[in-house]
């Protein structure tokens, strides 16, 4: 999908976005007849989305923009689980010397 497109997906997304932190909430909402717009404020929040996971931030709603999205939640949360274990196992491992700079917030 790309900005300026219109798609039957795009309230359920913009949603999910807001919800997410990804968009603003609030705003001025979309025009009557327009709220399947696929429109640049809602683009540039997906080149965000993109951003953060590893995806070229293009704002164009690819396959691979398409499968992050549609990753459920619980397997979002044990993505998070197994990284916070690697990461703990990873800084008991490296020791003083190697150990990372900064805190994990």
């Amino acid at each position: 999908i790309h900005p300026g497109a219109h798609d039957p997906a795009i309230p359920a997304l913009r949603l999910r976005l807001k919800a997410e932190g990804w968009l603003a909430p609030g705003g001025k909402g979309q025009a009557k007849g327009n709220e399947d717009l696929y429109e640049q404020t809602l683009s540039r929040a997906v080149a965000a989305f993109q951003a953060d996971h590893a995806i070229k931030p293009d704002g164009v709603i690819g396959k691979d923009t398409r499968a992050a999205l549609d990753l459920p939640a619980d397997a979002r949360l044990q993505q998070a689980a197994v990284n916070l274990e690697r990461l703990r196992t990873f800084r008991r491992r490296a020791g003083p010397s190697r150990s990372i700079s900064r805190p994990i917030p």
